[in-house]
């Protein structure tokens, strides 16, 4: 299970960080947040065809975002990264634990980093992705 903020009271925070991974920061520091009792059981997709088209949709933003800050990509890392992506989500945060869904999710975020690293060749090469 993943810990996430979900109530804040209006004008303590703000979103801090890099598209599409931005943060809640706190404006006093002094701030923690605490612990509700129970459970919320969140699905984030109704289907493979969402989380797909989700992880399009956050890999666009997240490779502009990406050489807007200078990095750049390579049929290397086109071909690498989804497979140490599949394989740290997979084997060593245990996915597999999570059968069948862990094999799917794990794999979707394999193509995430695909779809990422092809997206910035595309734009270091002037091409378009919207």
């Amino acid at each position: 299970p993943d810990v996430k903020l979900r109530l804040i009271k209006k004008g303590e925070a703000r979103w801090k960080g890099v598209n599409p991974h931005d943060i809640l920061t706190f404006k006093d520091p002094l701030n923690r947040p605490t612990h509700l009792k129970g459970d919320i059981l969140h699905y984030s997709y109704s289907s493979v065809s969402d989380h797909v088209h989700q992880t399009n949709r956050f890999t666009t933003i997240a490779a502009k975002e990406a050489f807007g800050r200078g990095a750049r990509s390579n049929l290397f890392k086109i071909i690498t990264r989804p497979i140490f992506k599949f394989l740290r989500d997979y084997l060593w945060k245990r996915g597999f634990l999570d059968g069948r869904y862990g094999l799917v999710i794990c794999t979707i975020n394999g193509l995430s980093a695909f779809l990422k690293y092809t997206k910035i060749y595309e734009l270091q090469n002037g091409h378009s992705i919207d």
